[in-house]
């Protein structure tokens, strides 16, 4: 180009444009005081005004004269602050006065404004800032050497930055407007206010975008008096950066977080990430007594409200803080976490939950807290810290080995209110049954629930409080003798808790739910050391070992219990309280202490037996402590720990539908009310036994007499009052004694099957049908007696068995017997008295066993055995005879021919051969014409 043009073109751009700006120092003394109009306050008198050029550098530098105003007017743009720096010797200086320009010395606006902190003193700046420029231009503050407070407002012009640099910290104070970026990168910025996009806050007002807060290491603290929050995200760039509160203060963090760089909370700040869309991917490391509380934490790689780091146990650390998941419904991750020395807390919120399938590791505790739930999944956990369950929250074992390593000195700690929740069947459980091998401690109130699967705790669970164990649903069994501490435990749960070996725990045990079974019921067993009562509070009790007896004994509350029977046992301690007993299982329980005054109802469950061995083992008398039988009530006074001598039963006793009483040794009495309430209760009398109901017996329903195993039997059973059961009786085995009243109501029938004997001296009201053996008397029979029946329907087979002592009267012949009326009773004899009808099966074959002892017998005696209104009886009946006692002529017989219809029996002679054959013609010729009777003489031996 040639030269000229150069020049012109020089020329031109001199003329069009400005000067370039040059920044302008002040350095202040102070010497005649706190204005900045003042020129004796600047060195050389240099004062900052609109005079002395548009840039300003500022120095504070003076250990004293630290009252610094800036009185002047400000003016139009253009007249800037482009740095203020305190020097390294300053002392704490105060800006006060109208605000400050800031810009930086560049004319684009590209440059930063300083304001910088060399000293050790703490700077503050009360005065308002206005800082200008673009995206590319910033106010930095450098905390240097030591603090800066701006309790100013920073406003904008333009859309400048925010920057702080330097270790020390930044306090903003104020409701800054300004909407740029704010970065820190290093040191600490405090701001007490928080607030969402677009409102004035310490960080600005500024959008949600993570871009326009960004963290390059350094610590962002919220200083607030309250809780704070904003939903403006933030980026974590490289380095470590940090969030901190004051203690009791939660900052809530509402936008998306970014960044692959780490990020801490601090010791005593409670944060909360409340937006799941957060995909920052560095290391969050929770330092002590911090709390970082989360919305959402899916699998590790997704967004979330903790990032999207990896699942790899090394992006989540506690050192000595909690994280806490405040979802509201439960979530799993496949995050691990790492437990440094300091260990951690993970918490959740009501009616939320959180299933950690990640690996742990560390050496640090591990502390749960809060009102839901935490689930633990990864058999691969080695953790060796102590884990810690407090009140309140729940620990779900869902896998065998998920408690970290096997060492006493990294047990689980459950405490008050706590529970340890083995739960197999939850999401990623093992499905099946567990057994956890960890060391457990249960402190006073510390819960132990089982459900899902029949699970077992193999090591040592010392009681050092009184526990909860609770068997919801499932049962759980703790290893042989592994049971151990001061305290003892409350049972509940519907299930069962399984004891063995030799525990030594030395507390009281409570039943309040379930059952608590045993294999032993040794003092030194697994029922630990204790002597006190066992508390029935609404569980049961149940032994499940060899024959053995337990002397200890029970406490029944309002809500009873139960003792329960697999296999039998004897309670040899006392059974004291006001509530009701059950007896329940397959075998039975022996009651053998007399002491037992419990005031509630006693019932033995269907299947089950309670053997009787001292009266008052059924509790205080009183219809309000009756006994209800549904199972075997046993009279037993012979067997261990026994009376040895008769019982005589004076409780109240309902015998249900289906129930037995059985009587196994000595007469014993029933002295109380009796019923028989419905259906059927059946009676099983061992042989040379009696079992006396010395009671009326009420109730609807019916009694049947046998023996279980089937064998015929002697034993006896007596009823001696006025009886109005409405039921029927049946007597299969034994014998059955009708004292002198009633044996029942007028409906209910009595049915004598065979061997079976009814004696007595009563009456039956309702019809007899006899296919055993009727024995009028008492004693079984054996005494002279008179018994009377409403109805008697004889079946073949039947037996008929008098005792008798002397004729009722006597006839000259044989042919008198044929017309002779009913003689007058003399009770020297059996006699049946039918007040309305003797039927009998057709041709029914009857069995007359007579008993003359000491009686001669003569012809012409004639005995009234039966008498009834109506005789009845189908076709012809035939006679088997057994005669014992007495003396019978070989000359004389026993005459048949009118009992059937008159219940008489006659001593007559046998006829010459001639006279009997002529009257074998005669009956041959009236054959059909006249009922025949046949009798078949046994005499007994010596007769």
């Amino acid at each position: 180009m040639p030269t000229r043009p150069l020049f012109f073109l020089l020329s031109i751009l001199v003329v069009v444009l400005p000067p370039l700006a040059h920044a302008q120092s002040h350095n202040w003394i102070g010497s005649a005081g706190g204005n900045w109009s003042d020129p004796a306050n600047w060195a050389g008198g240099s004062i900052p005004s609109p005079d002395n050029g548009p840039f300003r550098i500022l120095t504070f530098s003076n250990a004293n004269n630290q009252t610094s105003n800036n009185d002047i007017t400000p003016v139009s743009a253009g007249v800037n602050i482009d740095d203020i720096t305190f020097a390294a010797g300053a002392g704490a200086y105060t800006l006060t006065g109208t605000l400050l320009d800031m810009l930086g010395t560049s004319a684009s606006n590209t440059d930063t404004a300083d304001i910088t902190n060399n000293s050790v003193n703490t700077q503050t700046i009360d005065l308002n800032l206005i800082a200008r420029g673009d995206f590319t231009s910033a106010l930095l503050f450098n905390t240097a050497a030591g603090n800066i407070i701006v309790n100013g407002i920073i406003s904008q012009v333009g859309i400048p930055n925010i920057q702080k640099e330097g270790a020390f910290t930044l306090t903003l104070n104020g409701a800054n407007t300004h909407t740029g970026i704010t970065t820190i990168n290093a040191g600490t910025l405090e701001a007490a206010i928080l607030a969402n996009a677009g409102v004035a806050s310490s960080l600005g007002a500024s959008s949600t975008a993570s871009s326009n807060l960004v963290f390059n290491g350094g610590t962002l603290h919220y200083t607030g008096a309250a809780n704070g929050s904003t939903n403006r995200g933030f980026t974590l760039n490289t380095n470590t950066s940090t969030l901190k509160t004051n203690a009791g203060i939660k900052a809530t963090f509402g936008g998306v977080i970014t960044g692959a760089g780490n990020l801490t909370i601090t010791e005593n700040s409670s944060i909360a990430f409340t937006n799941g869309a957060s995909n920052f991917t560095g290391v969050t490391t929770i330092n002590q007594n911090a709390l970082l509380q989360v919305s959402s934490l899916p699998l590790g790689g997704s967004t979330s409200s903790l990032g999207s780091s990896t699942s790899d146990s090394t992006n989540l650390v506690f050192n000595g803080g909690t994280l806490e998941f405040t979802g509201g419904s439960a979530v799993g991750t496949d995050r691990g976490f790492t437990l440094n020395a300091l260990g951690g807390t993970l918490s959740t919120v009501l009616n939320s939950g959180i299933r950690m399938d990640g690996v742990i590791v560390g050496t640090g505790p591990l502390n749960l807290s809060g009102a839901g739930y935490v689930a633990l999944t990864n058999e691969l956990n080695n953790f060796s810290g102590v884990i810690t369950i407090n009140n309140g929250s729940f620990l779900e074992v869902r896998r065998a080995s998920v408690l970290g390593e096997v060492d006493a000195d990294s047990h689980t700690i459950i405490n008050n209110g706590g529970t340890l929740d083995l739960n197999p069947n939850g999401g990623n459980g093992a499905g099946g049954s567990i057994a956890v091998a960890e060391f457990i401690t249960v402190q006073s109130g510390g819960i132990i629930r089982n459900r899902g699967s029949n699970n077992s705790l193999t090591n040592l669970v010392t009681l050092a409080g009184n526990a909860i164990i609770n068997t919801d649903g499932t049962n759980l069994t703790i290893a042989a003798g592994q049971l151990s501490g001061p305290a003892g435990f409350t049972k509940t749960g519907s299930s069962t808790l399984i004891l063995s070996g030799i525990n030594t725990f030395a507390g009281d045990i409570t039943i309040s739910a379930g059952t608590l079974s045993v294999n032993s019921l040794l003092p030194s067993g697994p029922l630990g050391t204790s002597t006190n009562n066992i508390i029935l509070d609404g569980g049961a009790f149940s032994y499940n070992g060899g024959a053995n007896a337990i002397t200890r004994g029970f406490t029944l509350t309002a809500n009873g219990g139960a003792l329960s029977a697999p296999t039998a046992y004897r309670v040899g301690g006392k059974i004291s309280g006001d509530g009701p007993l059950a007896i329940t299982g397959s075998s039975y329980v022996a009651l053998s202490n007399n002491d037992n005054d419990y005031t509630g109802v006693t019932t033995i469950a269907a299947g089950a037996s309670a053997y009787l061995r001292n009266n008052n083992v059924l509790g205080a008398t009183g219809l309000a402590s009756r006994t209800e039988v549904n199972g075997s009530l046993v009279l037993d006074p012979g067997g261990a720990s026994g009376s040895g001598t008769s019982l005589n039963l004076t409780e109240t006793l309902n015998f249900n539908d289906g129930s037995t009483v059985r009587v196994l040794n000595q007469n014993n009495t029933l002295s109380g009310p009796v019923a028989f309430t419905g259906g059927t209760t059946s009676g099983d009398i061992a042989d040379n036994t009696i079992l006396t109901f010395n009671t009326p017996i009420t109730g609807n329903g019916g009694f049947t007499l046998n023996h279980l195993n089937g064998t015929i039997k002697n034993g006896r059973v007596v009823l001696t009052g006025s009886n109005s059961y409405s039921g029927p009786t049946t007597l299969v085995n034994g014998n059955f004694q009708v004292g002198n009243t009633s044996i029942g109501s007028s409906t209910s029938a009595t049915t004598v099957e065979t061997p079976a004997i009814l004696s007595g001296t009563g009456t039956i009201n309702a019809l007899t049908t006899l296919a055993g053996t009727l024995s009028p008397g008492d004693n079984g029979g054996t005494s002279v007696g008179s018994l009377t029946l409403a109805d008697l329907a004889l079946k073949d087979g039947a037996t008929l068995l008098f005792k008798i002592t002397a004729a009722n009267t006597t006839i000259p012949n044989q042919a008198a017997l044929a017309t002779l009326a009913d003689p007058a009773q003399s009770g020297a004899n059996d006699f049946i008295s039918v007040t309305n009808t003797l039927s009998s099966d057709p041709n029914v074959v009857l069995n007359l066993n007579l008993d003359f002892t000491g009686l001669t017998l003569v012809e012409g005696m004639v005995f009234d055995l039966i008498d009834a209104p109506t005789f009845a009886l189908t076709g012809t009946p035939t006679y088997n005879i057994t005669i014992t006692g007495g003396t019978l002529d070989p000359a004389l017989k026993i005459d048949t021919s009118r009992f059937a219809d008159a219940g008489l029996l006659a001593i007559v002679a046998i006829p010459e051969p001639t006279r009997a054959l002529l009257i074998l013609l005669g009956l041959s010729l009236i054959g059909l014409r006249r009922r025949r009777t046949f009798a078949h003489l046994s005499i007994g031996p010596g007769n």
